[in-house]
């Protein structure tokens, strides 16, 4: 009979083995490796957080910004601005994780309209031309009751979400919950 608490420890283990390898658990937070993850403007979740510093330079330098870039670093995230106006700022933000891999990048709404040529198009009319773009399927306008404003939201099944507010801000990052569940 004792052998019985043994034989469930060793198919527990087995089923806990075998779960860890299916897709759907690739991701941690010790490494955000996302299999079919987008790239924005070159910046792809789980690349290393150094190129995609350089890479946010390069986007500014190469948008004609190189000598008004007002870069903020921080332990876990990078802000790189450019401030013509100060009620305008042109800013892309972006975070890493413990490994220094990319794990969130935010663009404000005057540095959408700027790297997307986003300008002289409304939230809609840019939703749908961006999931267009990206492969996304239709993406449904949702209402955020506790800011009041509108928010489009993709998530992937593999664990990576956009979000793009009435304004134009977007959010690409990996979703933590998933990285939890997974671990």
């Amino acid at each position: 009979m004792k052998l019985k608490p043994i034989l469930s420890i060793i198919v527990v283990f087995s089923f806990i083995s075998i779960g860890c390898k299916s897709k759907k658990e690739t991701f941690t937070t010790d490494s955000l490796k996302v299999p079919d993850s987008i790239s924005l403007k070159g910046l792809s979740l789980g690349m290393e957080f150094s190129k995609a510093r350089e890479l946010v330079l390069k986007l500014f330098e190469d948008a004609g910004f190189s000598k008004e870039i007002v870069p903020n670093i921080n332990a876990d995230n990078t802000e790189i601005c450019v401030i013509k106006n100060e009620d305008r700022p042109i800013c892309i933000s972006i975070w890493k994780d413990k490994n220094n891999f990319l794990r969130k990048v935010e663009m404000s709404t005057y540095a959408t309209d700027i790297f997307f040529s986003a300008k002289d198009l409304g939230a809609e009319e840019f939703v749908k031309e961006f999931a267009k773009n990206y492969g996304l399927p239709e993406i449904k306008p949702a209402i955020d009751k506790s800011v009041g404003y509108t928010y489009w939201n993709y998530d992937s099944k593999n664990g990576w979400q956009i979000r793009i507010n009435d304004a134009k801000y977007i959010i690409f990052e990996i979703i933590l919950e998933k990285q939890k569940k997974a671990s």
